[in-house]
């Protein structure tokens, strides 16, 4: 729940949006899918809770399957290689967002693939999710807390990820692809 009617406005235009450059968007994924180098695999934070596996990227996320990102913005690393590739992406993300976050990436789930529960670090921000490739019949899918959402192409699923969150692509044969990107949480002034 979004406190301040002004920025609720914003957000839905920020939506909007982002929904009606989701045909951009998809095709610079496309054009960054030929990079050799943009994807790797996520890896989250070593935890002493969990039986994941573990590497000297941090601990899988998943359960089931393979999550693989491309990054366009994480904590001031360098990805220009991936910015490049995606200008028309990049544009949209400092145009339509109300204060960015600086933290942004492409987040491609293959067939199968189960991101296991965990909660997001801080309630500092919001996370939006553009899907862009979704299978077919509702395979996939996340849950925020209660909530249980079925993806579908083109339209923005925004939420606190400090709240416990899982997805999941349970299509055998297609992948599931979403641009995920961030916003300081609207009820923060400057």
């Amino acid at each position: 729940r979004v406190k301040n009617p002004d920025m609720t406005d914003r957000l839905r235009t920020c939506i909007k949006e982002l929904e009606e450059n989701f045909q951009k968007i998809l095709e610079e994924f496309n054009q960054l899918r030929g990079s050799a180098t943009a994807f790797q695999p996520y890896r989250s934070p070593p935890s002493a809770e969990s039986e994941n596996d573990k590497d000297d990227l941090g601990q899988k996320a998943t359960s089931t399957g393979n999550w693989n990102v491309a990054y366009l913005y994480l904590h001031g690393l360098d990805f220009s290689e991936n910015l490049q590739l995606c200008p028309a992406t990049v544009r949209i993300l400092h145009q339509v967002l109300p204060r960015h976050y600086s933290h942004a990436f492409f987040s491609v789930l293959s067939p199968g693939t189960h991101v296991t529960s965990h909660y997001g670090p801080t309630n500092k921000k919001l996370r939006l999710h553009l899907p862009l490739i979704v299978p077919p019949e509702g395979k996939a899918w996340l849950r925020v807390a209660e909530d249980h959402v079925i993806l579908k192409k083109g339209k923005v699923v925004m939420f606190d990820d400090s709240h416990e969150h899982e997805a999941a692509n349970d299509h055998p044969t297609q992948p599931r692809v979403v641009l995920v990107m961030d916003i300081w949480h609207p009820d923060f002034r400057e």
